[in-house]
């Protein structure tokens, strides 16, 4: 999940193709609606380490929680978004084709 956060913040910084843009606007639209749907101390953790940079130690702190319980927060809310960005990802197929006569 951390690759994934580092490319679609590169892919921020550069110049993009209209069709290319709205790839990304989804894929930040889906992410930002996955994260939304994690538990408060999982959404913390993940977005202080993946979208705010900051190292375990750093995120330990800022929660004050010990380190050990850091990384568990961000490890399990990797998994839950990879959990709910699989299914937000299974709908969309589905939501299309219903669309299509």
């Amino acid at each position: 999940m951390d690759e994934e956060f580092l490319r679609l913040e590169q892919d921020l910084g550069r110049e993009h193709s209209p069709p290319d843009q709205l790839e990304l606007s989804e894929k930040l639209a889906l992410l930002q609606k996955a994260l939304e749907q994690l538990p408060p101390g999982l959404r913390e953790a993940v977005a202080l380490r993946d979208l705010h940079g900051l190292e375990y130690a750093e995120v330990s702190r800022v929660l004050g929680i010990p380190s050990g319980t850091a990384k568990a927060r961000v490890h399990r809310g990797h998994l839950e978004l990879g959990r709910v960005l699989g299914t937000q990802q299974d709908e969309a197929p589905r939501q299309a084709s219903a669309l299509s006569y």
